[in-house]
């Protein structure tokens, strides 16, 4: 897992995550930290494996280690959102849950649309239209890192 760099969209792409193909046996994770988020920011997470039925667990914490939201995966394509609470860094764990070899792309995405100073968003179809790039995304990153490697 690793930072990329902004290519197209700088405002999402910038400080997000990209989870390029990378092998998880089982029990083994990987993880990657978000630097200097601010409070009440909302984040996409987008996750696919490949077998897709093998179980991941995706947990992002906040700065002080606390538990900001924890996934039980049980079948890729998975989008989902979440809003921090406090400013600072927070870090993307993916481990496999299951009891075999998986490979994991997928993405954690910081979101500027739509967003209230609650950290919601003012249009659940814009919301909705996001999750679908987002699936869209995780399906090509392949695709994408190659071509700008």
């Amino acid at each position: 897992m690793h930072k990329f760099p902004s290519l197209a969209s700088p405002e999402v792409l910038e400080g997000s995550i990209i989870i390029d193909e990378t092998s998880l046996e089982p029990n083994l994770s990987i993880a990657a930290e978000m630097v200097d988020l601010p409070a009440r920011q909302q984040l996409l997470l987008s996750l696919a494996g490949n077998p897709p039925d093998v179980p991941l667990q995706a947990r992002i914490t906040g700065p002080n280690g606390e538990t900001l939201v924890l996934y039980n995966v049980t079948n890729t394509l998975f989008s989902s959102t979440t809003v921090t609470v406090s400013t600072g860094n927070h870090t993307l764990e993916i481990k496999n849950a299951g009891s075999r070899p998986v490979t994991v792309s997928g993405a954690l995405l910081i979101s500027p649309i739509g967003q209230q100073d609650d950290g919601s968003i003012e249009n659940d179809d814009v919301l909705h239209e996001t999750r679908l790039k987002l699936q869209l995304f995780a399906g090509t990153l392949d695709w994408i890192i190659t071509m700008f490697s």
